[in-house]
C-alpha cells in the first residue's frame, strides 16, 4: 500500500508542461486544482491515468473553454494530457480570477420579466 499522494505544486506543472509542449507551451495563467470525477486509462503518452478522485493542477481557461477535448493537467509527480470533461475544479479553489462576461449580469435577463399573456388587474 502506498501511502497518500503529495499535492501538485505549480512548478511541476510549468516544468512539466514545458517539457511536453516546448515553445508552444503557454507562458502562465491561473492554475486550481481539479478532481477526477471517473477514472481514464491513457492509450499513449502524452495521455495521462487517472484514478477517480485524483487531484490535479489545470490551468483555469482551459478546464473552462468547453471546446477543448484535452487538457494538460498534472498530479504530483506525473502529468499529461486528459479528457477535460473528467475534471471538476475543486470547490474549495475557486479561481483567483475576474469572473467571466456571461457570470456578471446578475439580473438574470428574461427570467424576471412577466409573461406578457397574463391579464392585468382593471383599474377602477
Amino acid at each position: 500500500a502506498q501511502a497518500a499522494p503529495a499535492a501538485p505544486t505549480p512548478e511541476f506543472y510549468w516544468e512539466a508542461r514545458r517539457d511536453a509542449e516546448g515553445a508552444d507551451a503557454p507562458d502562465g495563467g491561473a492554475l486550481a486544482r481539479a478532481r477526477a470525477r471517473r477514472a481514464f486509462a491513457m492509450e499513449e503518452p502524452p495521455e495521462m491515468d487517472l484514478a477517480e478522485g485524483d487531484t490535479l493542477l489545470v490551468l483555469v481557461e482551459e478546464h473552462a473553454d468547453e471546446a477543448q477535448g484535452w487538457i494538460f493537467a498534472a498530479k504530483a509527480a506525473e502529468a499529461g494530457y486528459v479528457p477535460r470533461t473528467y475534471l471538476e475544479l475543486a470547490a474549495d479553489d475557486a479561481p483567483a480570477k475576474a469572473p467571466t462576461p456571461e457570470v456578471t449580469d446578475s439580473s438574470g435577463g428574461e427570467e424576471i420579466l412577466e409573461p406578457v399573456t397574463q391579464p392585468r388587474a382593471e383599474s377602477p
